[in-house]
């Protein structure tokens, strides 16, 4: 069988965000006065689904609260990511140029929409 294009996760094959989500989760809390979400927490949630996400952060908060919080932290996170970028893996330039010679590629992610604006934008690739 012959492949014809190469499709990537974003989060730990692309990049790494975890700092800038910290920060970004943090400063929402500080917002309204809750609970810090932990460095180790934000590591842990990547790849989960939001509703999952949301518990982990946010576990003293109802669910719908949680979700909303979630959301503002996310938001927050994308903006900052555009801006600042996340830590972009040696050599990935490189190979994904090498790749793009014989195969299509693209981003699938179960990220909020702007997230991988936001590795496009702060990447420039």
């Amino acid at each position: 069988m012959k492949y014809d294009a190469i499709y990537f996760d974003l989060d730990g094959t692309l990049w790494e965000t975890t700092h800038v989500t910290y920060l970004a989760t943090k400063e929402i809390s500080e917002k309204y006065n809750i609970d810090i979400v932990p460095e180790e927490t934000v590591a842990a949630s990547m790849g989960t689904t939001k509703d999952e996400c949301a518990d982990m952060y946010y576990p003293k908060e109802t669910h719908e609260r949680a979700v909303e919080l979630l959301e503002e932290s996310l938001e927050l996170a994308s903006k900052k990511l555009a801006v600042e970028g996340g830590y972009i893996y040696e050599g990935l330039e490189e190979t994904l140029e090498e790749l793009s010679k014989n195969y299509k590629l693209g981003i699938v992610s179960n990220c909020l929409e702007g997230y991988i604006e936001a590795f496009m934008i702060s990447s420039k690739l």
